[in-house]
């Protein structure tokens, strides 16, 4: 059978051959198959003088081979006989139809609709199931009077499916994987398991299966191992490293996750205790699908599966995020805490690791155009799923269904005009709007022009080859060299395959007929059509870029949310049950919840340079997403209980009010951290009143729903921390705020320039090291404990700065804790620094200025962006050579000062402005310390 195909088929090419580099590269792997597919059966066909089923077999053996196929190998020859049976129908029906206007356009318009269902069924392969089957639909309707029975096309078709089947399946051999991918993913399958066996365990420990998981994890990875090592020399060493790093990840996450768990066991005895660790669950019930994302991905090595998996591996980063923040609040009230702190920081630096390995296994070269609007639970899905990895949705996605709907209406109107006015060759109308239209408006915009350009140069080139009056054995090459590179360039440039594609088909469907001016006028006019129809359709369909709608359609949801969650728990105050209008809340929050993924996987077709932000903002969806079902639960609980239950009330008015301010920030485009501090302000405080949960509701026999309800609401605020951590992120702060820009208005280079000085104006803040600011203010305390003098100077805007932190230190400080500072700031004294520079050298101005000022253990400080101004220099030798203390704060640059310093802060950038503020930041932070920390503050204010 062919699944049982393993590595223990060995090829005569070795890994550093010529073969093995350049032949067995994806792409020229499947022109070439798709090659031969296409050639032979034309060959064939032309010597045993069968013309008129040429086309036929050989476009459907070409298609059947197109499809990089991945996973199982039955599962394959599944969705190849599937393949053949849906282009063989739809070449059935259109011989069946083709003398009937009637039931052309009927039949064309069930053929649109089914191209969304199976767009929907597997986004994968259904766009070629539905373009493939239509181009064969439509090449038997320009079958004339006297040709083929429906049964002879069908045949044709299904020999030419049959044979590229076999072509596909002897491929395989060349590149048995499966086995290899199969022993890799079974481990991180085993590390999912460790991860719920971790979850029950804090949830049941008496009923914990940890123990026999944890078993099964070390021996998948030995087997793994075991396999891999076993079969290294039978595979390019690239391939197998990539391979072997993944596998050994997955040991490396779960040890680390068990330790975590593990050290955080004396602070989770209880119910409550757990409770005050809401993250710990969520980050075990993502990691646990995330880790069979990564089997998915392992087993199919294809860009949608790695899409999903890095959508879930950021999830986790920002999961981690929150819990280090919620245990560093609990350090200061428990030291046994802190080490799990550092376990945190161990397992996240896996997860870069894990996205690297993983990219490196797929094929580099797919397109990576679709994006998954769903992410589904695939913690009880076993490893038979796990292969398939098709996992089509519930429910149809509302886009797809207006996307076949409109397919349906553009492609029946083309084939009536076509069929109605006998336009030669007028079927390429319909086909080049299934080819052109999308389900979004970027992908069809680029590919009418694209197809528009594309067609034009092909039918010009293949029609002057014709005219050249070429052999047919010569014309065959030609239109083989020209299916290669079809297939080569479709997904690198597509308007050269278009043109590829174009010669081909001319070469293939014209070659035994005569060719005349009107065959090239003819086909030009049908491909023009058929690509402005679409870009019409796309304009009046989509009028604007879906960039400007995603972050009113995302807050939305946010406020959708809201209303459900306020709607529950007021229906839970007064006693009331889950009523009428708690369940239109429910499905408005689930509607508008889907409509952001729509418009999110829609802003994934459009041009690059109209996304911003991308990746990260996936994470705004998918957390909406399961607040909605936290709330969806938190109301199952409430549903048949008539007691009344205000306690909800408090929290649930915080968390309504962190979703709402974040909602508007997402709208307006306003990611300032004081925005994101009042949302974190708020959801401290709900977490305050979750600290501790009710046993109970008021009534008697009531059990314990009022700990469930806490449970889910503070889920939900976990969910909303882990979207703050997303958002955090100064990509995606750009790529919201600049979305929101344009949105409402046209000055987007000046917004994107502001919001993008504001983001590395907060890295630069962030580079500030609290340790070292902390140690200056104990040299300042020091200094005014000792009566030391403090001298400050700089140039320019460090001058300013300057007399900014002598004015605070000497005035405000000093007035807060009732001691004066001495302070000076060196580069206030116009005149005496003019005398000193013109007298001597502008390099001694602070040096001669220090000679008369300066003693030993009084302290200097200087700030200078670049740290290599010959004046601060000199001042800082002068005050070392005399034994001051020195500091010194320089931008990204360093510079000489750097090296001079006693005490030196660097801030990690090296634009003036940027560093210069955040020198002043560190000027405010020593004074405010005195002004604002108790511990300083020992004195009483003197006049």
């Amino acid at each position: 059978m062919i699944n049982q195909v393993t590595t223990e088929s060995k090829t005569a090419w070795s890994s550093d051959s010529w073969v093995g580099t350049f032949l067995l590269q994806p792409d020229v792997s499947r022109a070439l198959r798709v090659t031969i597919a296409f050639m032979v059966p034309l060959a064939f066909c032309f010597l045993t003088g069968r013309p008129r089923a040429a086309a036929f077999i050989a476009t459907a053996s070409q298609v059947v081979a197109f499809p990089n196929l991945r996973g199982d190998y039955g599962i394959r020859v599944v969705i190849l006989a599937a393949m053949i049976f849906v282009v063989a129908s739809a070449a059935f029906l259109g011989a069946s139809v083709r003398s009937s206007i009637g039931g052309s356009v009927l039949v064309m318009g069930a053929i649109a609709i089914l191209a969304g269902i199976w767009r929907h069924l597997s986004p994968e392969y259904g766009p070629s199931f539905g373009i493939f089957s239509a181009l064969l639909f439509l090449m038997t309707l320009e079958i004339g009077p006297g040709g083929p029975t429906p049964v002879e096309v069908a045949v044709w078709v299904i020999s030419g499916g049959l044979f590229a089947l076999l072509l596909q399946a002897g491929s395989w051999v060349f590149r048995p994987q499966h086995a290899l991918r199969k022993a890799a993913a079974e481990s991180w399958v085993a590390a999912s398991d460790v991860f719920l066996a971790l979850k029950n365990q804090l949830e049941n420990p008496s009923r914990s299966d940890f123990s026999e998981k944890e078993r099964d994890l070390r021996a998948a990875v030995d087997k793994g191992t075991e396999v891999l090592a076993g079969k290294s020399k039978t595979h390019s060493k690239e391939f197998f490293d990539h391979l072997e790093a993944i596998h050994q990840l997955s040991a490396r996450l779960a040890m680390r996750v068990i330790a975590l768990v593990t050290s955080l066991e004396p602070a989770l005895t209880g119910a409550a205790d757990r409770q005050k660790i809401p993250e710990l669950e969520a980050l075990l019930n993502t990691l646990a699908n995330t880790a069979r994302s990564v089997a998915i991905v392992i087993i199919t090595h294809r860009t949608q599966n790695l899409e999903i998996t890095e959508a879930r591996l950021r999830r986790c980063e920002h999961l981690f995020a929150v819990l280090e923040e919620r245990l560093t609040l609990l350090a200061e009230a428990r030291s046994d805490i802190a080490h799990a702190i550092e376990l945190i920081h161990q397992a996240k630096s896996f997860l870069a690791p894990v996205k690297s390995a993983l990219r490196d296994t797929v094929d580099s070269s797919e397109s990576r155009w679709m994006f998954p609007i769903r992410f589904p639970d695939l913690s009880g899905y076993s490893m038979k799923m796990v292969a398939s990895g098709l996992n089509p949705s519930a429910e149809m996605d509302p886009v797809l269904i207006r996307y076949s709907l409109r397919m349906a209406f553009l492609t029946t109107v083309a084939v009536a005009i076509y069929k109605g006015f006998a336009i030669p060759r007028g079927y390429w109308i319909a086909f080049t709007i299934i080819v052109v239209l999308q389900p979004d408006f970027g992908s069809t915009r680029q590919k009418a022009s694209q197809r528009i350009l594309g067609t034009f140069g092909g039918v010009l080139l293949g029609t002057g080859l014709l005219w050249l009056k070429m052999p047919f054995w010569l014309l065959d090459l030609v239109a083989g060299a020209m299916m290669f590179g079809f297939v080569f360039f479709v997904v690198r440039r597509y308007a050269l395959a278009v043109l590829f594609v174009t010669v081909m088909l001319v070469l293939v469907t014209e070659m035994r007929t005569p060719v005349h001016l009107d065959f090239a006028i003819g086909r030009l006019f049908s491909n023009v059509v058929g690509g402005l129809s679409a870009l019409l359709a796309a304009f009046v369909f989509w009028p604007s870029w879906e960039r400007e709608k995603f972050p009113c359609l995302m807050a939305r949801g946010l406020r959708a949310n809201r209303d459900y969650l306020v709607s529950i728990a007021a229906r839970a105050a007064a006693g009331k049950g889950f009523a009428a209008e708690a369940v239109e809340a429910k499905r408005k929050a689930e509607r508008e919840g889907a409509v952001a993924l729509a418009s999110f996987q829609r802003l994934l077709g459009e041009p690059k340079k109209q996304r911003v932000g991308l990746e990260r903002s996936s994470a705004l969806a998918g957390y909406n997403q399961r607040i909605t079902r936290a709330i969806t639960v938190m109301a199952a609980h409430l549903r048949d209980q008539p007691e009344r239950f205000d306690l909800l009330l408090r929290p649930v008015q915080d968390i309504s009010r962190a979703l709402d301010d974040l909602a508007s920030a997402i709208e307006c485009g306003n990611m300032k951290t004081i925005v994101l501090r009042d949302i974190q302000k708020s959801l401290h405080e709900a977490d305050l009143q979750l600290a501790n949960p009710p046993a109970k509701l008021p009534s008697e026999g009531s059990a314990n729903y009022g700990a469930l309800i806490f449970a889910q609401l503070a889920r939900i605020s976990t969910e909303i921390r882990a979207m703050l951590a997303a958002m955090e992120s100064p990509s995606l702060a750009e790529g919201l705020n600049s979305s929101a820009a344009v949105s409402s208005s046209k000055l987007q280079p000046m917004n994107k320039w502001i919001q993008e000085y504001i983001a590395k104006q907060k890295a630069a803040l962030d580079s500030i090291p609290a340790e070292a600011v902390a140690k200056l203010i104990g040299i300042l305390r020091e200094a005014l404990d000792k009566d030391r003098q403090i001298f400050v100077f700089g140039n320019g805007g460090s001058a300013s700065n300057s007399s900014h932190f002598v004015t605070d230190l000497g005035k405000g400080s000093s007035d807060k804790i009732g001691r004066r500072f001495r302070c000076l700031s060196l580069n206030d004294n116009v005149s005496w620094i003019t005398a000193l520079g013109n007298d001597y050298a502008y390099d001694e101005v602070y040096s001669r200025q220090l000679i008369n000022y300066g003693k030993p253990g009084d302290i200097v400080l200087t700030m200078s962006v670049s740290g290599n101004s010959p004046n601060l220099v000199k001042a800082v030798e002068w005050a070392r050579a005399n034994k001051l203390t020195t500091i010194a704060l320089v931008g990204g640059k360093r510079g000489k000062l750097a090296t001079l310093a006693d005490h030196l802060i660097v801030i990690d950038s090296e634009h003036y402005g940027r560093v210069e503020d955040a020198h002043m930041g560190i000027c405010h932070m020593l004074c405010y310390a005195f002004m604002e920390l108790p511990e300083l503050n020992t004195g009483k204010a003197q006049p």
